[in-house]
């Protein structure tokens, strides 16, 4: 009795308290009252080389909770010590996307990579804006099981897509500005399949 007090009690304010952008604590998954994740899109560096996307999941609900938000450019050690905890995946744009793909296309195929990367995904937001054709084909591309949210601004409204956001400025300036070898995120890196895209995007 005192162990079912604990989960329905104890457990939901220390979860809000301390997990409001990650994974629910163990002990909550373990129980099953967790099954879906939820991914917040964002990218860093847009038009230019290296361009970067990062999709930052969760599997708590309150991640998407719209508020107002800051972004922030000081990382905690939460942000800079992102290698360990394996909550994100990120895209790095080639010189041969960028210039075979337009900058919409590279949206559809950011977002699609990431939808996929992420098992049991229920909602995705993206950060930006997405003509209404290239909205279609990405719907094509992923389950219609995904609730899919586009919407300008989201990194001030969405604590998960503001994760996205951070990240993705850290690991421009790591590879861009610091010049640190792709290495140390390749366990988180995609690489899209450039010919594929080609072929149902152009």
């Amino acid at each position: 009795m005192a162990l079912q007090w604990y989960f329905f009690n104890a457990a939901p304010l220390i979860e809000k308290r301390f997990y409001t952008s990650f994974e629910y604590p163990f002990f909550v998954k373990t129980q099953g009252l967790v099954r879906k994740r939820f991914l917040g899109v964002d990218e860093s560096n847009h038009g230019r080389i290296p361009e970067i996307f990062v999709g930052a999941y969760s599997n708590n609900p309150l991640s998407l909770n719209p508020t107002s938000l800051e972004k922030s450019r000081e990382f905690s050690p939460v942000i800079m010590n992102v290698e360990s905890n394996a909550l994100f995946y990120h895209l790095v744009f080639s010189a041969d996307f960028i210039k075979a793909l337009d900058s919409e296309s590279l949206k559809v195929v950011a977002i699609a990579e990431l939808v996929h990367a992420v098992e049991g995904l229920e909602t995705v937001v993206y950060d930006g804006e997405l003509r209404e054709h290239k909205r279609q084909c990405l719907c094509r591309l992923i389950s219609p099981n995904v609730n899919l949210i586009v919407v300008p601004h989201a990194d001030e409204t969405y604590p998960l897509v503001n994760k996205a956001d951070n990240l993705a400025n850290l690991i421009h300036k790591y590879y861009a500005v610091k010049g640190g070898p792709r290495s140390k995120y390749n366990s988180h890196e995609i690489e899209p399949d450039l010919d594929y895209y080609l072929r149902i995007l152009k």
